[in-house]
């Protein structure tokens, strides 16, 4: 019954075989260049910035205190005493909270745009490596020499 069980000799040595080690890889990559890491952070700050220009409380007209209210618009903060200039301060308050709210989104927008341009922008070695390599004479028209249809005898 023992002998049924045990791994012949064969399947012992097959089982005991190491496993091979990765040969080291030459490094290939080129390193990324410093723009390239700090445009994408610029520009995640300035999306930042964005957003708390369009939600932080503000003042109208240096005399009207306005409430920011989330992304939802802004009214007068309360006790604020009404103007015969200004109008209706909830309205003129909500006109300005909109606008930056346009604003803080256009300046989120834009970063975005110029984050994600720069971060998948090639550098100059990838584009070097993208091009065709020349050959001298293949690939060349020789200058003063027109090219000719194929088909057409000369």
């Amino acid at each position: 019954m023992t002998q049924l069980m045990e791994p012949r000799s064969e399947e012992r040595t097959a089982r005991q075989r190491s496993v091979p080690q990765p040969r080291p890889q030459a490094r290939t990559a080129t390193p990324v260049p410093r723009w390239r890491r700090i445009v994408p952070a610029l520009s995640i700050s300035a999306m930042a910035l964005g957003a708390v220009y369009a939600t932080v409380p503000f003042t109208f007209a240096d005399a009207v205190e306005c409430q920011q209210h989330g992304l939802s618009g802004a009214t007068a903060a309360p006790g604020t005493a009404a103007g015969t200039i200004i109008g209706d301060m909830n309205l003129r308050c909500a006109e300005a909270g909109n606008s930056r709210i346009a604003v803080g989104a256009s300046v989120a927008g834009l970063a975005a745009v110029l984050g994600l341009g720069a971060a998948f922008a090639p550098t100059t070695a990838e584009v070097n490596a993208r091009r065709p390599l020349e050959d001298d004479d293949d690939n060349r028209v020789q200058n003063g020499a027109r090219p000719v249809p194929a088909g057409a005898s000369r």
